[in-house]
């Protein structure tokens, strides 16, 4: 009855995407609408849902957040909270499906595992064969983010499995529903983007980067902020992946997101700066987007990063993060002007030192 249940949810669900990429569908409905949809059925269902009771609380909390970025209009932000509250809520779903399967061990998981692939194997010549002209950047880099992480996450659920057959089949489900979520962006209806950019590799950049993590990663920072450096090591690794397989929009994004990390790190960036000059430099830099010749659109999901993060956060009305919001506009934004303005010629780049080898990095990614 279980994988009666789950087959049905995958079967309306991809009904649901075929519809909505249909030419007359982008008449009936915009991003907004859509991500309200999809943000009230996932409400729903996570409350009504028999996963274990004590992540209901975090998936609720981050659907929740996805709700105020949509109320805000801040759309890359809630769908990109949205796709991630999403997948975690789905797989702990598949998790649950599965636990008759899981008692019985690895060689149930085994079958299933062999199952999925089939079916993943499916979900990827639907994302490659996807028409993605109309789509703008930032819902490219989004897609590809997820689009990207699906096999390792398969390939992983194997690993955990060895030693917990629930734990893999979360890793399982986490596959099928990393693809589900490149999928869904492919059938947003965001307004039309302008021209895009040719995108060449951002090896050097990331190369650069990895080199100044690798220097910065000493006692006594390495063990205070021993959990800061495997997430900024994870989108590297992740950056990288991308780069070498050309989803540059992807790799282009997660590279800011490991600068962003790391400049949280420095401690010349402590200072908290003012909540005003923040909001003007965003509606400066919203001036430079509405005007732009070219697909900035990353830069908008990264000052509607900014923006949330000002925002009071609590019953109490605490202060926004400022520093955060700092590091984005002083930070990554800058950066990825730097990074886009040779555009398709990585060869004009300045060098940035020897290349450093990810595999080599000498923190573990859990």
């Amino acid at each position: 009855m279980a994988a009666i249940r789950g087959w049905l949810r995958r079967l309306l669900l991809g009904l649901a995407v075929l519809f909505l990429g249909l030419p007359g569908a982008s008449h009936a409905q915009d991003a907004r609408a859509q991500i309200g949809r999809k943000l009230s059925q996932a409400e729903r269902d996570a409350r009504a849902a028999s996963i274990p009771e004590k992540a209901k609380p975090r998936i609720l909390s981050d659907l929740a957040g996805a709700r105020r970025d949509l109320d805000a209009n801040r759309l890359y932000l809630a769908t990109e909270k949205f796709l991630a509250a999403a997948t975690d809520f789905r797989a702990l779903e598949f998790m649950t499906d599965h636990e008759e399967a899981a008692r019985k061990g690895l060689p149930a998981f085994e079958t299933a595992w062999s199952r999925e692939d089939r079916g993943l194997r499916e979900l990827e010549k639907r994302y490659r064969r996807g028409n993605w002209a109309s789509q703008s950047a930032a819902l490219r880099a989004l897609a590809e983010s997820n689009f990207a992480q699906a096999r390792p996450l398969y390939q992983g659920s194997h690993e955990f499995a060895l030693t917990s057959p629930q734990s893999g089949f979360y890793y399982l489900g986490n596959a099928r529903e990393a693809l589900e979520a490149a999928l869904l962006c492919q059938s947003l209806h965001f307004p039309p983007a302008p021209r895009p950019r040719k995108l060449r590799s951002f090896a050097p950049e990331i190369r650069h980067l990895e080199k100044e993590v690798l220097t910065a990663y000493k006692p006594p920072q390495s063990i205070e902020r021993h959990g800061d450096f495997i997430r900024i090591n994870g989108s590297l690794k992740a950056a990288e992946e991308m780069d070498q397989a050309q989803l540059f929009d992807g790799a282009l994004y997660k590279y800011l997101q490991a600068l962003r990390l790391f400049a949280l790190l420095d401690a010349r960036n402590a200072g908290t700066g003012r909540t005003e000059d923040s909001l003007e430099e965003i509606s400066r830099l919203r001036t430079r987007l509405s005007s732009a010749p070219a697909d900035d659109s990353i830069v908008e999901l990264l000052l509607e990063q900014a923006e949330a993060a000002l925002e009071p956060s609590g019953d109490g009305g605490a202060a926004g993060d400022t520093r955060t919001a700092s590091v984005l506009l002083k930070t990554a934004i800058p950066a990825y002007y730097a990074a886009v303005e040779h555009e398709g010629d990585a060869g004009e780049l300045p060098a940035t030192g020897e290349p450093v080898t990810v595999t080599l990095v000498r923190w573990p990614y859990t």
